[in-house]
């Protein structure tokens, strides 16, 4: 798995493995005893006793040597207790046979039992030449000073054709002293080999599974052959049906997983931390190697250390279609992907698609120098480089054989750039970021915003990456381009089209809700009987029965009646209400609508049916003076309920019937207002009132879409609902914002919640407003160390505090925290109390946001209006 220069000779593996066979095997020499098949056999380290049959939990046997002495036949099962411990080699004899395997495994109620090496050289449990075997529920372990050539699991053929069915599962594996320097990779955790040239041998039906292996030297799981050179010189005597799956890996000295010598094995479902923690070579978190199309698939690999390699995952020597899908990398030093081949030492055929890479290290994928695999396929893949990485995306490329990178999403805060051959293929991705100008040319190419859900928000575990789902209205949604065997189906599940055109990125749903709609600043059903909170300017207003209650306008009559509601502060909304009209007056000089940034009677925006001309209309009634800004024909009935919305946002104005945007226009004359309903000599009713912000957000989905992240530890968590938690005491200034970077004027609320600040109380929390970047933008927040609320500007990095007030806050204690920016103007209010109010014009727009310094906090009910 390493570039050539390095020297190491990756043919003379099965040449290595004959060699130290000697060295390896101790063999017990007792005498060993034979006894029926199908027989379950108990064994007990204190209460158990040699000279007992073995035949049940009361008449166990004791030692090791007993196990060790006795060959087993076909179906019989060896039972160790639960709690017990063992010193020594556990070398069980005999082999089971097809549908009659022998099994180890505990009984009783405690920990696994504890099989110890105490240092043996070779394997804590090993077997030589035996298959149909199940090792189930042990605990393994083998420490000593020094290094040395040891291993927790480590089953072996020699020169015996084909052998079968060999099962390693549950158990846990740790601390084994093996050595760095083994140049063959094998010492460590777990190890299924073939070794001698004599006879042409390999395993069939393999399977390592749910086992956890912690802190070994060298390599976490592997696999080895003598008959394993896949370079068509006629040597390859492949695993077949190997599978290794559900493992955990933490605290690995070398490599975590490697597959060699296999054809169409699995490595799935599998976790790797901290994999290369100790070796000062070359290593990879999950890897494979002289085989033909190995699979890594749904796999998590985070934390390898150095840039020795240092990846996730490699695609490594004599491969033949290696597959890397649904599988999640972040935080590897080393980067996402290493791909190796050189000349006749190919890696022909590679597929990687719809996995995701957060953070990672210096190189997303390298390639090995010189060399581009034949038929290389990398697409639909999500990229994430956080701001101040200088990863570069894709380095080392060389050699005559295209790169065909498509459909994929790298969304790039950092500095890193490209190594791009004039052959290689860039179509239909997106690159967004920063653009360096290594950046590939694409002939369709996008650079806006994919909108993914929250970008950077990746956890531990591959159910954290929801942040890189697709907010509804990105761009990437349904504009990649269709690629034949596709896999069928993405990160998620989700399916992939044969036909159709996917999405670009891991992500091949439907787009993520961008806020959640059921959060209001008003709404009314009139359920109650009442329409408290409504003032009516003109005509007969009361609530009636129609069908429900609903508030009705019974003066056919009265001209520009409105009754209104809400603040007059409001800026951004959305208010929407269905809407009937029973009768116009006989002139038709008549209309009823919606009314949206009322000041005063004579100035607001009017959103409206005009039954005259039967058009639908926007109207700016400006110091009394009505005039029409934008109209387009339509028919409505009299008697008939209508859906009917208007948006105001900045200075777009829409106008929505029946769930189809009707009107779209723009003026900047009204800039905040309450919001209302419209008759104009007609009776009309209205029912199911709701005023809405822009941005809506309560969490409940569990997940935060639209958010972008800048700094801190951010997940939805549970404080009696779903809130939104910044979890980390540590983070400096840390940020999750939306909306858009052309916001100008608007407020912003939320709940916010201080559970800690850090123990230096250099802490705050609160919201953010008009951020540009990061080191331009407006914070609305409370600060512990003097305990006060401040309104501070932020702008080229430099923080000036513009207006303070004395001011105590609990921790653990929910507050309504309000942020307004409009104009000049600046305000803090706190549980509905204006606490701050200031001027200053150094930053006209931006995005709003959450914020904690060095406090864990949570925030819910989030509203940008």
């Amino acid at each position: 798995m390493r570039i050539l220069k390095n020297g190491r000779s990756w043919l003379s593996i099965g040449l290595i493995f004959t060699l130290m066979l000697s060295c390896t095997l101790s063999i017990p020499s007792l005498a060993t005893k034979t006894y029926a098949n199908n027989t379950t056999y108990y064994v007990d380290s204190v209460g158990g006793s040699d000279s007992n049959s073995g035949l049940s939990d009361s008449s166990a046997w004791q030692s090791l040597a007993k196990v060790n002495a006795t060959t087993f036949q076909p179906g019989d099962v060896i039972l160790f207790k639960a709690g017990s411990v063992w010193s020594g080699q556990l070398h069980p004899l005999g082999s089971g046979t097809s549908g009659a395997p022998i099994v180890i495994d505990k009984y009783g109620s405690g920990g696994r039992p504890i099989i110890n090496g105490n240092g043996l050289i070779g394997g804590t449990v090993y077997f030589y030449n035996q298959q149909y075997w199940e090792i189930n529920n042990l605990e393994v372990t083998n420490s000593a000073t020094a290094e040395g050539d040891r291993y927790g699991i480590k089953v072996e053929a020699h020169d015996v054709g084909t052998y079968n069915h060999f099962y390693i599962q549950n158990n846990y594996v740790h601390d084994v002293k093996g050595t760095n320097s083994d140049a063959l990779k094998a010492t460590g955790g777990i190890l299924v080999l073939v070794t001698g040239t004599a006879v042409r041998s390999k395993w069939n039906d393999v399977r390592i599974d749910g086992n956890t292996v912690e802190r070994v030297d060298r390599t976490g799981i592997n696999n080895a052959s003598s008959w394993g050179n896949n370079d068509n010189a006629g040597n390859f005597e492949p695993f077949t049906n190997l599978v290794i799956s559900n493992n955990t890996l933490n605290d690995i000295g070398g490599d975590g997983i490697v597959m060699r010598s296999s054809i169409n094995g699995l490595i799935q479902y599998n976790v790797v931390n901290a994999a290369h923690n100790r070796d000062t070579h070359y290593d990879v978190a999950i890897w494979a190697i002289n085989s033909t199309n190995p699979v890594m698939q749904y796999n998590e690999a985070y934390n390898t250390k150095t840039t020795n390699d240092g990846h996730g995952f490699d695609c490594d020597f004599n491969l033949t279609g290696c597959t890397v899908q649904y599988n999640y990398s972040h935080d590897n030093e080393g980067g996402f992907l290493l791909i190796m081949g050189v000349g006749a030492i190919r890696n022909d055929n590679m597929v990687v698609r719809y996995n995701i890479s957060q953070n990672d290290r210096t190189r997303t994928f390298q390639f090995s120098d010189s060399y581009t695999p034949l038929n290389a396929g990398i697409y639909n893949n999500t990229i994430y480089v956080g701001s101040g990485l200088t990863t570069n995306i894709v380095t080392g490329l060389a050699g005559s054989n295209p790169l065909s990178f498509k459909n994929n999403i790298v969304y790039n805060l950092g500095s890193g750039g490209y190594a791009v051959k004039g052959n290689d293929v860039y179509d239909y991705n997106i690159f967004y970021g920063n653009h360096p100008t290594s950046e590939p040319s694409d002939p369709h190419k996008l650079t806006s915003d994919p909108l993914l859900v929250t970008p950077g928000s990746g956890g531990t575990g591959r159910n954290t990456v929801d942040g890189y789902k697709l907010v509804a209205g990105s761009p990437a949604i349904g504009s990649g381009v269709l690629i034949g065997s596709n896999g069928g189906k993405d990160y998620w599940g989700n399916a992939v089209s044969s036909t159709g055109a996917p999405n670009r990125g891991a992500y091949n749903g439907a787009g993520i809700p961008v806020s959640n709609s059921s959060l209001t600043l008003q709404s009314d059903d009139f359920e109650t009987g009442t329409a408290t909170g409504w003032t009516a300017s003109g005509g007969t207003w009361s609530v009636v029965t129609d069908g429900t209650k609903v508030y009705n306008q019974s003066n056919a009559a009265a001209t520009g009646v409105t009754a209104y509601s809400g603040q007059s502060t409001w800026q951004n909304y959305t208010v929407s209400a269905k809407v009937k009209a029973d009768a116009f007056d006989s002139t038709n000089y008549a209309g009823a609508g919606l009314v949206a940034r009322r000041v005063d009677d004579n100035n607001y925006y009017v959103f409206m049916y005009y039954k005259l001309n039967n058009t639908l209309k926007i109207v700016k009634v400006s110091g009394g003076a009505a005039t029409d800004l934008v109209t387009t024909p339509f028919s409505l009935n009299t008697g008939n309920w209508y859906d009917m919305k208007a948006v105001v946002n900045g200075s777009t104005l829409e106008f929505w019937v029946g769930g189809v945007k009707q009107l779209s226009t723009t003026d900047t004359s009204i800039g905040a207002g309450q919001a209302g309903l419209y008759s104009h000599r007609a009776n009309a009713k209205f029912d199911d009132v709701k005023v809405a912000p822009i941005f809506g957000e309560d969490f409940e989905a569990g997940y935060a879409a639209g958010w972008t992240l800048a700094g801190g530890t951010w997940s939805v968590a549970t404080d009696g609902t779903k809130v939104y938690n910044q979890s980390s005491t540590t983070s400096a200034s840390a940020i999750a914002y939306a909306g858009q970077t052309s916001l100008q004027n608007y407020t912003v609320s939320a709940k916010v919640k201080a559970d800690a600040f850090d123990s230096g109380n250099y802490a705050g929390v609160g919201l953010v407003a008009r951020r540009v970047d990061s080191n331009n933008y407006y914070v609305f927040m409370y600060y512990k160390i003097t305990n006060t609320l401040k309104i501070t500007k932020v702008s080229g990095g430099v923080a000036t505090d513009l207006i303070s007030t004395a001011y105590s806050l609990n921790t653990g204690t929910w507050y309504d925290f309000k942020a307004v920016a409009n104009g000049s103007t600046l305000e803090l209010w706190v549980n509905g109390t204006k606490q701050l109010t200031t001027t200053d014009t150094a930053i006209a727009s931006g995005q709003f946001g959450l914020y904690a310094h060095r406090a864990n906090a949570k925030f819910d009910n989030v509203l940008q209006y």
